[in-house]
């Protein structure tokens, strides 16, 4: 399986089996650091859709009720493997050569 970027790389690349389970992988990884619904873990981005060309980047929303709880989120998840940037909170996740999974946090709206 194809996965990953160097920093400044922009590459398409075929369709990959891997890339959903690898979604699936992380999910599970996610909620069980994080005790975080997998309803609230979403796949998105290129990868999420069958059969076209896409950055070999896994890109995942998670949805959290409270964006001061970030923080904790994202202790509980420092052993998963991610790059992003926490901006509303001017943090960064994670630094890596060749990220292959980026985390985007954004807060849940209850009615």
């Amino acid at each position: 399986m194809i996965l990953g970027l160097k920093k400044g790389e922009i590459n398409l690349v075929e369709p990959q089996v891997g890339w959903i389970e690898e979604f699936h992988k992380t999910q599970k990884e996610i909620h069980r650091a994080a005790r975080i619904a997998v309803t609230r873990i979403e796949h998105i981005g290129s990868t999420s859709i069958k059969g076209i060309k896409a950055k070999p980047m896994i890109d995942f929303v998670v949805g959290v009720e409270d964006i001061h709880h970030v923080p904790a989120f994202l202790k509980s998840c420092g052993i998963l493997d991610f790059t992003g940037y926490v901006s509303s909170l001017k943090m960064r996740l994670c630094s890596r050569d060749l990220p292959i999974k980026h985390l985007m946090l954004k807060p849940i709206l209850f009615i």
